[in-house]
């Protein structure tokens, strides 16, 4: 139980980091300075 929750946790991190970055990213350059 305990480590598929580890699993989970680990795949959402790993899913969520590279969206979260990828969308600042996005956000930065589609928003003139």
């Amino acid at each position: 139980m305990y480590q598929m929750l580890d699993a989970l946790a680990e795949l959402l991190v790993r899913f969520t980091y590279p969206v979260l970055l990828g969308g600042l990213f996005l956000f930065q350059r589609l928003v003139p300075p």
